[in-house]
């Protein structure tokens, strides 16, 4: 595995997943836009990312290139005014399978201690983002409540895969 993909390709996931998740918090055309744009650059991480390292690393990255896919299809889906409300569905749905290709990738040799730490992090991180989906539909205090746990989930999975970034280049 060659240091200089494995950090670009994991920089396009961290870009990716920033990109996604913070678009995801607000409404509108433009964040939907910008979500679909996140989840583009999220897939081509992962695709860079199957393409290197030992095999569990690359049928680790074969799923979260499903869950990529998903979350496109949900952003897609989002688009459409009276359809947009099931988009938490695909939402949901990617961050399951996000968390079987992240099982995938914590049982690389690659990855020392530290690595695995953070796909921890990403763990906790996948079951924020899943809480966000679901507390948004809280009338009233929802939206405010999801913005503050999807931040919480932002960071964990910037911090996560950095440590996996550290880890393996």
């Amino acid at each position: 595995m060659t240091s200089k993909i494995s950090f670009l390709s994991i920089t396009y996931i961290i870009a990716g997943t920033l990109i996604s998740i913070i678009s995801g918090i607000t409404d509108g055309m433009a964040s939907v836009l910008f979500s679909i744009f996140g989840f583009i650059i999220l897939f081509s991480g992962y695709n860079r990312l199957s393409k290197e390292s030992d095999f569990q690393i690359k049928k680790g990255a074969s799923k979260l290139r499903i869950a990529a896919i998903i979350g496109l299809i949900g952003s897609a889906i989002d688009l459409i005014p009276v359809l947009g409300a099931f988009s938490y569905i695909f939402y949901v749905i990617s961050f399951v399978y996000q968390i079987f290709g992240m099982l995938d990738i914590r049982k690389s040799d690659v990855l020392t201690s530290f690595g695995k730490s953070g796909v921890t992090y990403i763990f906790v991180a996948m079951g924020f983002a899943i809480l966000v989906g679901l507390v948004d539909f809280i009338p009233l205090i929802g939206g405010a409540m999801a913005e503050y746990i999807a931040y919480t989930s932002i960071t964990l999975m910037f911090f996560g895969w950095t440590k996996i970034q550290e880890s393996a280049c």
